[in-house]
Formats: structure tokens, C-alpha cells, sequence
């Protein structure tokens, strides 16, 4: 009998910020994007993210993809992997969480993949069209005890 084919792992082909606020009487609140209807799946709420470019690492593309549909800057050691979330076609994304603290939210600059953004609690997300991968991150946090 052969041997097995081996693939090398090609890591995750997209990436998603998890951006985490803890407000100083401890609630937690996430930011979510709206998608617009120049993308797919207009209308879903998602976390920012996209795809891993040829040559970059995944902590690099969350940084960029954040920077890019919402003006927000993370440095690379502020995300922590959180998980990777396979997709039924067979490809994974990573997600990255950051954490922020403070009074306010940061004001976000949409780019033109997002018509709205909002800072939600994880009770206040499941209330909005979700997309599938938001929907997957919130029941893995849920399964943890988050």
C-alpha cells in the first residue's frame, strides 16, 4: 500500500479581528461591520478581516485588513490567536482578538466594504443578521464559558 499524501499546512487563507473593549464597569462590547452592497453578503454583520495576500503572515493581514476597513491601528504583538474556524468549503480563517480599554469606543473610517459600524455585547450581536463565521466565534465563545 502507498504512503499517505502529505500536504504542508498552508496556514489560514483569510483573517478577522475580534477588536475586544472592556468598559471600566466591565462590559465587554465587540465592533462589528455591516457589509455594503458593493460586496457579498451585504447586509451581514461581520469583524473586520480578508484575505491573507501571497507572502504575508495572517497577524500581518489582521493588522492591515483592520487598518484598511476601519482606520484603526493594532501592532502585531497586541492580536492574540484566538482560533482557526474551518468554512464548509474546506478553507480555514484565523481569528485575532485585541483588546482595548477605555470609556469611549474608537471612531472608526469605513472603506467602502462596510456601511455601518457598531460596538456590541455578545448578547447584543445575536439580535443581527450575523455572518457565518461571527455566528461560529460567538458559540465557540459561548462553549467556553465567555
Amino acid at each position: 500500500m502507498g504512503d499517505l499524501l502529505r500536504f504542508p499546512d498552508r496556514g489560514p487563507e483569510a483573517v478577522s479581528v475580534w477588536l475586544h473593549m472592556e468598559e471600566l464597569d466591565g462590559t465587554g462590547r465587540f465592533l462589528l461591520l455591516r457589509r455594503s452592497q458593493r460586496v457579498s453578503n451585504p447586509g451581514w454583520w461581520t469583524f473586520p478581516g480578508g484575505r491573507v495576500e501571497p507572502g504575508e503572515t495572517p497577524r500581518a493581514a489582521a493588522v492591515r485588513e483592520l487598518q484598511e476597513e476601519t482606520g484603526l491601528t493594532v501592532a502585531p504583538t497586541d492580536l492574540v490567536q484566538w482560533e482557526d474556524i474551518g468554512r464548509e468549503d474546506g478553507r480555514t480563517y484565523r481569528v485575532f482578538v485585541a483588546y482595548l480599554l477605555g470609556t469611549t469606543p474608537p471612531s472608526v473610517i469605513l472603506d467602502t466594504e462596510s456601511d455601518a459600524a457598531t460596538w456590541v455585547t455578545v448578547r447584543e450581536a445575536w439580535s443581527l443578521p450575523l455572518h457565518g463565521g461571527v455566528e461560529l466565534a460567538l458559540s465557540q465563545l459561548e462553549n467556553e464559558g465567555g
